[in-house]
Order: structure tokens, then sequence, then C-alpha cells
């Protein structure tokens, strides 16, 4: 997506075009992180499904994320024969304990 910042135009192009707008002095950054596979459903144990994106491990195995829909503290998350408990919030995010150490969850995220 190319904007032209005087008129405010906005052109879809290709990657390979970006030669044609750049100048000299202008440095390209390329970004090769890597992001781990974050979101992912759980089941509320009295019914339901719960999306997850876990944000930060704030103490082991405890972890910040957001949840659609949003849940309350005290609610009992299973994700296959892992059992996750909701004991606080933290902003707009709920904070989990996995029970889990953090390679136990990324294997878990993985799959």
């Amino acid at each position: 997506m190319i904007i032209d910042r005087k008129t405010g135009k906005i052109e879809h192009k290709h990657f390979y075009d970006i030669v044609n707008y750049l100048t000299p002095n202008d440095v390209l950054v390329l970004n090769k992180t890597k992001v781990f596979p974050a979101r992912i459903f759980a089941g509320k144990v009295t019914g339901g499904k719960v999306e997850l994106l876990f944000i930060e491990e704030i103490k082991p195995g405890v972890w910040t994320a957001l949840t659609h829909p949003g849940i309350k503290i005290g609610t009992n998350l299973a994700l296959g024969k892992h059992l996750f408990n909701v004991v606080g919030r933290k902003d707009e995010m709920a904070v989990i304990d996995t029970h889990l150490t953090k390679r136990d969850l990324m294997n878990l995220l993985i799959k």
C-alpha cells in the first residue's frame, strides 16, 4: 500500500515496486523476528468457548491474556487435559494461571 502524503491518495502495489519509491537516503529495515502462535481456543468448564491470546508471562506459569469473550476471575478453562484458572485482571486483560512451564505452554500452543 502506497500513501501519497501530499494528496492522501492510496495505491496498492506489489512489494517489488518498492524500488520506484525509495530515494538514495532512505533506509529499508526488514523485520525477521519470530512470533509464537499465542492464540488458542479453550473451553469453559461450565460450557462455552473462549479465545485466548497470551501476551506476557508475569511470573512462572501465570500469563496476561486478551480474551474473547471477556472472562471473570474464578473462571476455569480446559484445554485438552490441562486446566487453567483466571486468577485476576490487569488492565483490559485476564491473568491466567496455566500451571505450565513456559516450554510446556509453547509446546501446547504449536500443536
